[in-house]
């Protein structure tokens, strides 16, 4: 079954025991404050900066190096050579030199910033030191920058990894509310919500997830995943043993409210949805447009009127269907799946797409502070 597919990787990420190669202990600088301006890289540099960049994706390091290098000593105050090149060090395992770069990173006002700390912390968390790692991640979250998104998912990720489940679903949370664009926080809340067997948490991320990365190499299992709780197919049960299955089996875990209406409307739906002469696209359309507009009719109870679920996902695919964007919405998820007449609706209506996407991007999200990410 398709919707097997994501748990079984994520159990396998959750279990599978740290892969380090321990070397000598790793001294991390002090890092900051940014208060330094990058510079970008100057048009001489751009292909230079291009070429580094292909030979890093080549697996060619001592020759990217080369190439970041003279970027560097044409342009010190580079942000975005001094991020390539740290992470080409940690490629070769150069690790106290990729950290001494980064560090210097952290300095500067750039958008590499998050990415810098991150750098940090996966080394440190390769190495056997996830708390330290996430000491690194909290650092760099406190800055606060827009693009954040990248420390929240490598501290739940460490977390996951000592088994604090809790703590790392909460990260996920917390980076979705703070960087709601970030599509791997909602793809890692998919597989917890699926490990818990949520069916609506299930769906509900795996839509935001796929509005962010409808044709990547991840899409093809979320959509699967997708499309079984529409289709309303069981969900996997964690068996006894495993490392999760305390956490899942446990009420006080669970942190999504009473999911009970909710799921029912997404079993009613594809009934609600059926009739005759339609393709499978049209029916998927209908189906998922009446249950968006099932939620927009519901009242949480008082006990789950501010969980994640309500006050996060709920409004996004209510306004959706207020706005009309609904039909647009399921055409564009389903460009990889490539079902019946869809590239060529897709090609028809390229301006309702273009506008639904904009009114995504530019969605007002709640705020960090109205959203507790432990409900």
């Amino acid at each position: 079954m398709k919707i097997l597919t994501l748990l079984l990787l994520f159990l396998q990420q959750a279990i599978a025991p740290q892969a380090a190669v321990l070397q000598s202990p790793l001294r991390v600088p002090e890092l900051g404050p940014a208060i330094r301006q990058s510079v970008p890289t100057s048009a001489a540099n751009n292909p230079v900066m291009r070429e580094g960049i292909a030979l890093y994706d080549q697996g060619k390091f001592d020759e990217a190096i080369l190439r970041f290098d003279q970027i560097l000593k044409a342009n010190p105050n580079n942000t975005g050579a001094m991020l390539e090149l740290a992470q080409t060090y940690e490629k070769k395992n150069q690790h106290q030199m990729a950290i001494d770069l980064a560090a210097r990173g952290t300095e500067y006002v750039s958008p590499e910033l998050p990415q810098f700390y991150s750098l940090i912390g996966n080394i440190l968390d390769g190495q056997g030191q996830p708390q330290k790692a996430i000491e690194i991640y909290k650092q760099g979250i406190e800055l606060k920058t827009p693009n954040a998104g990248i420390l929240y998912l490598n501290m739940g990720v460490s977390y996951n990894g000592l088994k604090d489940w809790a703590s790392s679903k909460m990260a996920f949370k917390s980076g979705a509310l703070a960087d709601s664009n970030y599509s791997g926080l909602h793809f890692q809340l998919a597989n917890f919500y699926l490990a818990q067997g949520l069916m609506t948490p299930l769906f509900l991320a795996s839509t935001r997830f796929l509005v962010l990365e409808p044709n990547s190499a991840r899409t093809q299992r979320v959509y699967g995943n997708w499309r079984a709780t529409l289709d309303s197919k069981p969900m996997p049960a964690v068996p006894v043993g495993n490392p999760l299955y305390d956490y899942v089996h446990s009420p006080q875990q669970t942190g999504e409210g009473d999911l009970t209406q909710l799921d029912a409307a997404l079993s009613a739906s594809k009934a609600a949805a059926a009739g005759n002469g339609k393709s499978e696209i049209e029916l998927l359309v209908d189906q998922v447009d009446n249950l968006f507009g099932r939620y927009a009719m519901m009242v949480p109870g008082k006990d789950d009127k501010d969980s994640f679920i309500w006050k996060y996902y709920i409004p996004y695919v209510v306004e959706m269907k207020q706005k009309g964007f609904v039909e647009p919405f399921v055409y564009y998820i389903n460009q990889a799946p490539n079902l019946t007449g869809v590239r060529a609706w897709l090609i028809a209506n390229s301006d309702r797409v273009n506008t639904f996407l904009l009114w995504s991007r530019s969605y007002r999200w709640p705020d960090t502070s109205s959203v507790d990410p432990a409900r």
